[in-house]
């Protein structure tokens, strides 16, 4: 499984909080790398899931932007089960 690199944290820091627009190509740079970053998290969170309550549901952001078109400053998870109560993991 690949890692979290200096870079993602870098973009998140340098990012966040930014409109996105997808007229400049160092945005459209850094959603593609942030976007990678979030497909790592949705695979460590998925792996997390099986592991500890595989009858559980992992809700993920997928974009690296929020409904306003901003970059996140997080990386963000949750977990969810029937029988548990909602576990967050950011």
């Amino acid at each position: 499984m690949e890692f979290f690199t200096k870079e993602h944290f870098d973009l998140l820091n340098k990012y966040h909080s930014q409109k996105n627009d997808k007229s400049n190509d160092e945005h459209n740079e850094a959603y593609k790398v942030l976007g990678e970053a979030y497909q790592l998290v949705h695979t460590w969170a998925n792996n997390v899931k099986n592991t500890l309550f595989d009858q559980g549901k992992v809700d993920i952001r997928k974009a690296p932007t929020n409904q306003a078109q901003q970059f996140a400053s997080y990386l963000s998870v949750s977990y969810t089960h029937l029988t548990l109560p909602t576990i967050y993991s950011v």
